[in-house]
Parts: structure tokens; sequence; C-alpha cells
């Protein structure tokens, strides 16, 4: 499985992604130095959360 994406322009001309859920990389950081990055579809939200909207 290739990890490729491309670039998309909305119709106002602003330009995006599409990622897989499989590419995202969360950083978790608790207390300290630790941090602690995992891929995307290996993270539970919880209540506190910055979440990103998900497009159909």
């Amino acid at each position: 499985m290739e990890n490729k994406t491309t670039l998309k322009k909305t119709q106002q001309g602003k330009y995006f992604i599409l990622v897989p859920k499989n590419m995202l990389r969360i950083a978790k950081w608790t207390e300290g130095d630790t941090i602690e990055v995992m891929p995307g579809n290996a993270v539970t939200v919880k209540k506190d959360d910055l979440l990103f909207r998900k497009i159909p």
C-alpha cells in the first residue's frame, strides 16, 4: 500500500489534502519531557482532546 495523496483545491481557491487515518501520527504530551507518538488509528478520543473534523 502506498501512502500518497494529492493536493486538492476548494471552489474558493484554498488548497487541502485528505489524509488516510493510518498516515496520521498523534503526539501525546503528558508531563515533563515525555511525548508519545502513535498512529491515528490507535488513538482513543477522550473528553478534553482536540478533534479534527471528518469530512464525509
